[in-house]
């Protein structure tokens, strides 16, 4: 019987984990939507464009929910899997594109554009291009 106790708190020690994760990721998806909204909306605005206007930016707003609670520390998970690696190349990719004159059509760029685009126009304005 002792057994069988203890696969059952086993299993159910488990699913809580994984709840627990799923719970994490989604507060740090929401999160990072969050944050990668308030860039580009502070870019468009400085750029004279209404933010309001970009379709984008308002989907990406409506995904949001409240604001979620700090993460502590030790629940965020190390990139094992590359993901953020092939992410972080794809997007440099985009920002490359950005450096070299490309403009996003803000009517119909994607959320990931116009975060390229910001962070072109911010490199830019370091090396005081812009």
């Amino acid at each position: 019987m002792t057994r069988a106790r203890d696969n059952r708190l086993a299993r159910l020690a488990e699913a809580a984990a994984k709840d627990d994760a799923a719970e994490t990721f989604r507060r740090c998806t929401s999160m990072a939507r969050g944050k990668v909204c308030a860039i580009v909306r502070e870019e468009l605005m400085r750029s004279g464009i209404d933010p309001a206007q970009v379709p984008a930016l308002r989907l990406g707003e409506a995904r949001q929910t409240p604001e979620a609670e700090p993460l502590r520390e030790e629940r965020v998970q190390p990139d094992s899997d590359g993901l953020a690696a092939m992410f972080a190349a794809k997007i440099g990719d985009m920002v490359r594109r950005c450096e070299n004159g490309h403009q996003p059509d803000f009517a119909k760029a994607s959320m990931v554009e116009l975060f390229a685009w910001c962070l072109s126009r911010r490199a830019d304005r370091a090396r005081g291009s812009t």
